[in-house]
């Protein structure tokens, strides 16, 4: 009897802490490695849920970095056991195990590494293992002979960081004040010299410099023979070149979101391209920059800063995405860095504008939602998941995505986030970004040699228009409708077309962008793409744009034609109009599950993405495309060849239309 009655407290005791251990694990789904896609036929989601305070994006953004960092050590001690012998550096632990180059990705996981071993106590066995990992990545990486701005970064964020420099054992210490020293210009690939001299030419790279630039003067050290022989004059040079980006922010981009408008603000990326994940690069190595400057310049340094991610509020799209522009698509590290520049933002503004401020803070909550839900799947191989997993290979991802060196910037952002997130008045709430919250929503890019996009919600579809293809190959740079997303009864918010197909030069092959475009475009009579339009004007219409220009045609001259791309009675509507009769084509892009049967009639209808539908002009003609296409969400995708033929003059409509 007396064993019965010891058995329920004991039986009360463990249903209890199972029901906390599901509690911990709901607030933490980051931690749970996942091998699923989302939900909705395979088709991104993500579920549009209240931004949560400051305090909670702070222990959110440790949370995920201490488990990366967990993560990235014990990954080196199986590789250690497996191989028997110690790692000189941290071992990649996508697609097998092996030794990591010595790359900044070394140094920068070095620093994340030891912010974490930092907190924790000074005879705890994860600790000493931590620091002797990374003090051998550290050592075997910072001997380069002339490294790259990223790289002297690195060196010089493992010094000036208190924390990190605490835990470093005195022999790494000297060794890493030695080089650090003794660094001079950083080195510049022979691709990125031309802009790097010219003062009119903006590259993230001459922002990395001067944020390395002013984090090296942070650091203290002074003499050597490098650029710290006169940090004065190095910190100045930095200056300059803040100044000079400053300058170039023209203000042409707006959004309004409702009742609420923001305006002079500014996309920041590299031109002529201008891929929005450089924007995010350039917003996180803003906020570095600013943190280190004074007086004047720093007040100056951190309009911009808030200028910069307001204008990443405006672009985000409501399930998170700030990739869907050029290259850097679905990266992980893209997500981190605006989470570093929003919080910045958020922290330079909170006294003064709080509703922005809450804001930005729901930016971070956003930016972290996307890491959280769509990186976590590298289960026991450690890390983030460069781009959303599980997939067999890295076709569709940009040739140099590394998934060390990505881990060690998106690591590097979030623990800046973290620290700088802590800083946050404990009640400031976060706020729905735009796109998420209002029901109409318009972001224009205005300038000339911008980014040419333009983001319009109505209701629960949210559209991203590129006005110009700005990449003679690459499609996802290419004119038209880049991206649809909608809401869900469940509150969710889906892809209706999955992201552009990733095609590269190689060798002399350069298959023109135009093969891979959306449309619609003119084509041949073998359905060939004749090549994209040349648009004259473009203006604002009614949940979308209406432009102007001209297009190809099958005898080698042009025709003038006009296009409007709207969010209309619940639907995407696509019209064309061309002054000369002649073949035209679309082609829509879908995943394996996507796929369906043509219906048709008067209106022919193709199946879409997560239950949508296509509807097409009369008596077109569908044909699947030829080869397999590959994207950073999807390894593997599919498309049809839809083609028709217009009178001229004749309105030519397609509507994409959401399940239901």
């Amino acid at each position: 009897m007396t064993r019965r009655r010891a058995t329920v407290p004991l039986c009360l005791a463990a249903l209890l802490a199972v029901v906390v251990a599901l509690v911990v694990v709901r607030g933490d789904r980051a931690a749970a490695p996942s091998r699923t896609r989302p939900a909705t036929d395979d088709v991104p989601t993500l579920r549009d849920t209240a931004p949560v305070g400051s305090g909670a994006v702070a222990a959110r953004a440790w949370r995920l970095a201490d488990r990366l960092s967990v993560e990235w050590v014990d990954a080196t001690v199986r590789w250690e056991r497996r191989s028997g012998r110690r790692a000189a550096r941290f071992p990649s632990t996508r697609g097998g195990f092996s030794p990591g180059a010595p790359s900044y990705g070394q140094l920068l996981l070095a620093h994340g590494v030891l912010r974490t071993a930092a907190r924790r106590p000074a005879g705890d066995r994860w600790r000493a293992t931590a620091v002797r990992v990374a003090s051998s990545a550290i050592r075997t990486t910072i001997g380069a002979p002339r490294p790259g701005a990223f790289a002297q970064l690195g060196m010089a964020l493992l010094w000036s960081d208190r924390r990190v420099r605490s835990v470093l054992p005195p022999p790494v210490r000297r060794t890493l004040a030695r080089r650090i020293r003794a660094l001079g210009p950083p080195v510049v690939g022979v691709k990125a010299q031309g802009c790097q001299r010219d003062p009119t030419c903006y590259s993230n790279l001459k922002l990395v410099e001067a944020a390395a630039g002013l984090e090296l003067v942070a650091t203290g050290l002074r003499g050597g023979t490098g650029r710290l022989a006169d940090a004065d004059a190095t910190a100045a040079s930095a200056r300059a070149v803040l100044d000079g980006v400053r300058e170039r922010l023209d203000g042409r981009a707006a959004w309004r979101a409702g009742s609420e408008r923001r305006a002079g603000l500014s996309v920041l990326s590299d031109p002529p391209n201008q891929p929005l994940a450089y924007h995010a690069l350039s917003l996180a190595m803003w906020a570095r920059a600013a943190s280190r400057l004074e007086g004047a310049a720093r007040g100056r340094a951190q309009d911009a800063l808030v200028r910069l991610a307001t204008t990443s509020l405006g672009l985000a799209a409501p399930d998170g995405d700030l990739t869907y522009l050029g290259r850097g698509q679905a990266q992980a590290w893209v997500q981190a860095a605006t989470l570093a520049g929003a919080v910045a933002a958020a922290h330079a503004i909170q006294r003064t504008h709080r509703r922005l401020a809450g804001e930005l803070v729901g930016l971070a909550d956003a930016s972290l939602g996307v890491l959280e839900q769509r990186h976590r799947q590298m289960g026991a191989r450690g890390g983030l998941a460069v781009v959303p997993e599980p997939r067999s290979d890295y076709r569709g991802v940009d040739r140099y995505a590394s998934h060390l060196v990505y881990n060690g910037l998106a690591l590097l952002w979030l623990g800046i986030a973290a620290d700088r997130a802590a800083g946050l008045a404990p009640d400031l709430p976060g706020r729905r970004t735009p796109a998420r919250r209002s029901a109409d929503l318009r972001f224009v890019d205005g300038a000339s040699a911008g980014t040419n996009l333009t983001v319009v919600r109505r209701g629960r579809l949210w559209i991203a228009i590129h006005q110009r293809s700005t990449h003679p190959v690459d499609p996802r740079y290419g004119w038209g409708l880049l991206k649809v997303a909608w809401r869900d009864d469940a509150g969710r918010w889906v892809e209706l077309t999955p992201q552009r197909p990733l095609q590269e030069i190689h060798g002399a092959a350069r298959p023109p962008a135009s093969r891979l475009a959306l449309g619609p475009l003119p084509v041949d009579a073998a359905g060939r793409p004749l090549g994209e339009p040349t648009i004259a004007a473009s203006r604002s219409i009614a949940g979308g744009v209406a432009m102007t220009g001209t297009a190809p045609t099958a005898d080698g001259g042009t025709t003038p034609v006009t296009w409007s791309i709207a969010i209309r009675d619940g639907a995407v509507r696509i019209a064309v109009r061309a002054a000369r009769a002649g073949r035209w084509s679309l082609l829509p892009v879908r995943t394996r599950r996507a796929r369906g049967p043509l219906a048709g009639g008067a209106r022919p209808v193709l199946r879409a993405e997560a239950g949508a539908t296509w509807s097409l002009p009369a008596g077109a003609r569908v044909r699947s495309f030829g080869s397999a296409l590959h994207s950073a969400w999807h390894a593997d995708l599919w498309a049809d060849r839809v083609t028709w033929t217009a009178a001229a003059g004749r309105e030519q409509v397609i509507r994409l239309r959401p399940p239901g």
